[in-house]
């Protein structure tokens, strides 16, 4: 069970035709609801429109006050949406993707016992596609 920190990659990798063969491989992928009301409403469409088929469920998990006191985190810096889907991914014992420069929010996974993937391993590890990954090393070397 996968939780994206980035939403818009989810996006990416449905325009890239490569969620279905993650579907097809058995990986489950969860939107925790909290974290996509802080998108946009387009970002917000596409990813209920998602829903729909490739193995995407918008999850919401009770608790989450509880998860904020257990772990000391009512009063931390980070956002409710990012802190909401570490209660979701806590709950289902799920990996959080994330970018590996998201120092932070690393940290707070670790120190949380929440296990992560940067965005490069989940390409290499679960999508398995060549052409997917030589076209996303192209892009990642032209930003850099």
């Amino acid at each position: 069970m996968f939780f994206f920190y980035d939403i818009e990659y989810l996006c990416l990798l449905n325009s890239l035709k490569q969620l279905e063969l993650i579907e097809q491989d058995g990986h489950k992928i969860f939107v925790p609801e909290m974290q996509l009301l802080n998108y946009s409403a387009s970002i917000r469409a596409q990813i209920k429109e998602l829903c729909m088929g490739n193995g995407i469920n918008i999850v919401d998990y009770d608790g989450f006050s509880e998860f904020l006191l257990n772990n000391r985190l009512t009063h931390s810096h980070f956002g409710k949406g990012f802190l909401f889907l570490l209660h979701c991914a806590k709950r289902k014992n799920g990996i959080v993707v994330i970018d590996s420069e998201r120092k932070s929010q690393l940290k707070l996974c670790e120190d949380l016992d929440i296990d992560t993937l940067s965005v490069a391993e989940f390409s290499s590890n679960v999508i398995r596609n060549k052409d997917y990954l030589i076209f996303i090393n192209k892009i990642r070397s032209e930003m850099i």
